[in-house]
């Protein structure tokens, strides 16, 4: 039976997404929803804490709050994102959640990443290459630059609050029971174990719904009866619904689309770094782009 919500929410800790889009964080929320102390937002991305004002924070309507939540799950991509950063990190510091929140960092290679955001701001954002070049540039190369992105965070939070995990940790079932052990035990929680793999944005080319059922499965997400069925048999029935996109009818250079050289600095991280919590000390070669201090990454 669920408990009363308590007052504006600031009794329970929080779990946020730090971005990027397009790694993998569609699945690991719902790898996430199998905790029963993990209230994951019945919207894939509500986006509260980028779209309210301070004076409306904490919104608890979209959780299901129990007697055994310990955690609320928000996983709102754009957090992490150049425009939204400071923001999210403001609200969260004036609500006296910054302390208590934990943020995942999802990261993918970022080449693999630019082409698999191309395609889908290309196919499913309705952009075009042709009217909005620098809004897609802007979108891949805020989604590419991972040093930004933590250099921003670690400035406002201790590295204990952070963990990373890579899309390549989210591919089959025995490699998300081990993600989710270890990301459980970080949680201080009782493992999580998916009983099938969960596969959401980790298929290989995105899927979308034909017709009206777009739409409809839109709004049918935001309903308990849906989200209260197992992920694993709301992914086969995701897939057997569903088709896979069209390929985008644009071609993909990264080197048009982001800077070679932030491309090569992610790269650096990317390879300095592996699923779980993050470093105290920072990765050997790579600069910081955003402190000028020169203090270590993960320094507050």
């Amino acid at each position: 039976m669920s408990s009363p919500m308590p007052e504006r929410g600031l009794s329970q800790n929080w779990l946020i997404s730090f971005g990027m889009p397009k790694c993998g964080t569609t699945t690991l929320g719902a790898l996430l929803s199998l905790g029963p102390a993990l209230a994951v937002h019945n919207a894939k991305e509500p986006n509260d804490f980028i779209n309210e004002a301070v004076g409306g924070l904490p919104r608890l309507s979209g959780y299901h709050i129990t007697d055994a939540t310990r955690w609320l799950v928000d996983f709102s991509t754009q957090y992490g994102m150049p425009r939204h950063r400071g923001e999210v990190l403001d609200k969260l510091a004036a609500l006296g959640l910054l302390e208590r929140t934990r943020f995942i960092l999802s990261l993918r290679p970022p080449e693999a990443l630019a082409r698999s955001y191309f395609e889908h701001l290309t196919t499913r954002s309705g952009l075009t290459t042709t009217a909005n070049a620098e809004e897609i540039r802007a979108r891949i190369t805020g989604a590419t630059d991972f040093v930004a992105a933590l250099d921003a965070l670690t400035a406002r939070v201790a590295a204990e609050q952070i963990y990373v995990v890579k899309f390549q940790d989210l591919i089959g079932v025995e490699t998300q029971r081990e993600t989710m052990s270890a990301l459980s035990d970080w949680l201080g929680l009782a493992p999580i174990v998916p009983k099938d793999a969960i596969q959401r944005n980790t298929a290989g080319q995105a899927r979308r719904y034909p017709g009206p059922l777009e739409a409809l499965a839109g709004r049918l997400r935001h309903f308990d009866a849906v989200r209260g069925l197992p992920p694993e048999l709301r992914s086969r029935i995701s897939r057997l619904l569903s088709r896979r996109a069209p390929a985008t009818a644009e071609s993909f250079d990264p080197r048009l689309w982001t800077d070679a050289a932030l491309l090569t600095q992610s790269s650096a991280l990317y390879a300095a770094l592996s699923t779980g919590p993050l470093p105290t000390a920072r990765p050997t070669g790579v600069p910081l782009t955003n402190d000028p201090t020169g203090k270590d990454l993960c320094s507050t």
